[in-house]
């Protein structure tokens, strides 16, 4: 069952959100609904050290967290957010995963992490190639001064093993995609 936040609390999603900050603000503090606040840092994937951090911004208005408030929020949020499909999308923007998800929900994300991973890294590797690719066609076709038979050849098959490297990748990636797409 799907628990959403109340309106009143919409405004310091907002700012949160929208915000992107690393901690609080003074206001936000004055304002703090811990709940919503650990619920945010949960659906973002923040480990429960990241309370420290609001203690630290929000000491210089004398207000402290509500540890317990801000751990069921968080606890709440890390349900969203250790879900294999999110954990696909932090794999494949190159995000780590800091062990944040409880054990009945880690496998799962896990799952999805490292499928995310492999394609980040396929499609890093394949950027390179492409790179590579085009490096060697570029010297293939450099006039001045001319290519020896000997040098070019020897392009000529550079350019070919990273084709077929090339291809191997996008096979590996097409597998990959197909195991991301049953989670």
């Amino acid at each position: 069952m799907k628990q959403h936040l109340p309106a009143p609390f919409a405004s310091i999603l907002a700012v949160l959100v929208l915000g992107g900050c690393s901690s609080l603000s003074e206001k936000e503090c004055q304002t703090a609904d811990w709940e919503s606040i650990g619920y945010i840092d949960g659906t973002r994937g923040y480990n429960s050290g990241r309370i420290a951090d609001h203690t630290e911004a929000c000491a210089k208005v004398n207000i402290k967290p509500d540890p317990k408030l801000y751990e069921e929020g968080r606890n709440r949020g890390l349900e969203e957010y250790c879900t294999p499909r999110n954990g696909l999308r932090v794999g494949e923007q190159g995000g780590s995963y800091n062990g944040v998800c409880p054990v009945m929900l880690e496998d799962a994300f896990r799952r999805g992490y490292e499928a995310g991973r492999d394609m980040h890294d396929i499609k890093d590797h394949m950027s390179r190639l492409q790179s590579s690719i085009q490096d060697v066609q570029a010297r293939l076709r450099v006039k001045e001064p001319p290519l020896s038979d000997y040098e070019r050849d020897q392009l000529i098959y550079r350019l070919r093993d990273l084709e077929r490297e090339y291809g191997r990748a996008e096979s590996n990636l097409r597998l990959v995609e197909r195991r991301a797409r049953n989670l």
